[in-house]
């Protein structure tokens, strides 16, 4: 609980931070976004393709234990050099790094223990770092001309034949959030 609290107080004070790395196809994590607008906004190009005649091919993955595999010392780093201010980076690395965690079964606790992966889930904090992390996918995908989603641990693509802008509500698909 005081966990979820301190996030959500320290996501609010990060805001600025964010704004400077945030990405219109960014749909998890960032202030006024979510996964619907992701669904409605690719629904509204794929119909924009077949009014205009336009071939289109998606496609969408769901990433396998997502915030369990992230590898923390390299998460520090990406943290660090994208920027997030010292005096949010080193608690939240301290608390994630000496994490216990005790498995419930039938109402009984199971021994403490430590995993060496991973992020706590579960609120939007975690899900801005895994966007963070994702924003080179984004880059990749740019270049290969395709028009990517990110919904925390949910991909999302959508690929034209002319490989040509489709309208969006900012003009663009994926270029730095207002």
């Amino acid at each position: 609980t005081i966990y979820r609290l301190w996030t959500r107080v320290r996501l609010s004070h990060l805001q600025p931070w964010i704004a400077e790395w945030d990405l219109d196809c960014i749909f998890a994590g960032t202030a006024g976004k979510g996964a619907a607008d992701a669904t409605y906004q690719t629904a509204l190009q794929m119909e924009w393709c077949k009014l205009t005649g336009t071939d289109f091919v998606g496609a969408s993955a769901d990433i396998y234990k997502c915030f369990d595999q992230i590898v923390r010392p390299l998460l520090r780093e990406i943290l660090d050099q994208a920027g997030m201010p010292n005096n949010i980076l080193d608690p939240y690395m301290r608390y994630i790094d000496t994490l216990t965690i005790h498995n419930t079964i039938a109402g009984g606790m199971g021994k403490p223990y430590q995993k060496p992966t991973g992020i706590p889930q579960g609120d939007p904090f975690p899900m801005m770092v895994v966007e963070l992390v994702m924003r080179t996918w984004v880059a990749q995908m740019q270049d290969m001309g395709v028009q990517p989603r990110i919904l925390a641990d949910d991909l999302l693509i959508l690929v034209t034949d002319e490989r040509e802008d489709i309208p969006s509500r900012d003009g663009w698909l994926c270029r730095p959030a207002a």
